[in-house]
């Protein structure tokens, strides 16, 4: 991928490859590359990698930045200024990184973005793209995607590593799904989902999410029942922060249950080998 990257730059901007997840269809791998900002396809041989898509930067107007004390910092993410008041607002170009991808029943690809620094709240957006490679924003208005899921009935799930920017601390996270009709509903926030990075859907309609994921030794697995989400209007943007429903779980042999999540411990394995 990297080497892909290098010989190619398909969104012409900054050299990186981070490579984050795949998927197969027929005879091609498709994989996000974060880093490179594309979705690229290559035979399952690893032979004829192309660029699908590049995903465009945006434009954010006015971004929060961290403190210049906050730890860790890099000041040099921040734009150069002379500390001068500006009548013009503040425009700032942020990469797409693309974290998930997942096949519709359209046959298009379906991107999650967790955006770049500095992370801005309600800034990540799901992009559509054709098979053909013509990008399209399906759905805004989400914080720091990082993956993302069909189920059987067309219903899309969106999940957020955090739903505040990263950079201040509250890692509380979200499972949102969006119905075929663009109805959003947000089936978990916090609750003990936090830092959240990768989601899959099972046969009986459950969704297991991986949580704690930069807390080294802390992962663990969630199961969340999906039987009475709370629907909200398909428009709202930045969804951040929803409290807990509080719906029970139903029963998982040996776990802990908190609200609608219920916490793995796979019967005869220790418990430091379960990790999100």
């Amino acid at each position: 991928m990297a080497n892909y990257e290098v010989a190619n730059n398909p969104d012409r901007a900054d050299i990186g490859s981070n490579p984050t997840t795949f998927l197969i269809d027929g005879n091609t791998a498709v994989i996000a590359d974060a880093g490179a900002n594309a979705l690229l396809g290559t035979n399952l041989d690893g032979s004829k990698t192309s660029a699908i898509a590049a995903l465009p930067e945006q434009i954010v107007t006015n971004p929060v930045f961290p403190p210049s004390d906050s730890a860790p910092f890099d000041p040099t993410q921040v734009p150069n200024s002379d500390g001068s008041p500006s009548s013009e607002p503040l425009q700032v170009a942020i990469q797409p990184t693309p974290t998930g991808v997942a096949k519709g029943s359209d046959g298009a690809y379906y991107v999650s973005l967790f955006t770049g620094f500095p992370f801005p709240e309600g800034g990540a957006k799901i992009y559509r793209v054709d098979p053909d490679g013509e990008t399209s924003v399906y759905a805004d208005g989400f914080t720091q995607l990082t993956d993302l899921e069909f189920d059987a009935q067309g219903n899309l799930y969106a999940l957020q590593y955090a739903n505040q920017s990263a950079w201040k601390g509250n890692l509380d996270a979200s499972l949102i799904e969006i119905a075929p009709d663009g109805t959003r509903s947000t089936l978990v926030s916090g609750d003990g989902l936090e830092a959240a990075s990768s989601l899959a859907v099972s046969p009986d309609g459950a969704l297991y999410v991986t949580s704690q994921s930069s807390s080294p030794g802390s992962g663990k697995v969630w199961r969340i029942d999906n039987s009475k989400p709370v629907p909200e209007p398909a428009s709202m943007l930045g969804i951040l922060a929803f409290g807990a429903l509080g719906m029970g779980c139903k029963k998982v042999k040996r776990s802990q249950c908190v609200g609608r999540l219920c916490r793995l411990e796979a019967t005869g394995v220790q418990k430091s080998k379960v990790k999100g």
